[in-house]
């Protein structure tokens, strides 16, 4: 996989990168004897999950706590993981590699520039 690297090198700030999703990548199963699912396995279980093995544009999200998501008093906690970009962190993805989405040629954003209706919803830092 040229170019590709590990996923374990990937960045995780929050901003989209194209990753290569192997959905059977994951054990799923972290621990067998008592059952605890992987983070994949985790998200999986409750939401849609990409199917498809190749490229997508994804996203880390960083775990955090709900104090009382459960309803019986006790806090739970929520990995950090990768989802798909644009999918409000609902489709989790098994990613093995990744790589840098390029910013595009000046003459590619001179093309769509015209979509561009306000100059201040543009993250310069996207790329």
């Amino acid at each position: 996989m040229t170019n590709w690297r590990t996923i374990d090198t990937a960045r995780k700030d929050g901003m989209p990168i194209l990753v290569w999703h192997d959905h059977d990548s994951d054990s799923y199963v972290e621990n067998k004897t008592t059952g605890s699912l992987t983070p994949y396995g985790c998200y999986a279980e409750c939401n849609r999950y990409h199917k498809t093995s190749g490229p997508v544009v994804a996203v880390w999200l960083e775990g955090y706590s709900d104090d009382d998501s459960d309803g019986w008093g006790e806090p739970t906690y929520y990995p950090g993981w990768w989802f798909v970009d644009d999918t409000n962190f609902e489709t989790p993805i098994a990613p093995t590699h990744w790589m840098p989405i390029e910013k595009p040629s000046e003459d590619v954003i001179k093309v769509y520039e015209h979509y561009i209706t306000d100059a201040d919803d543009i993250d310069v830092n996207y790329f």
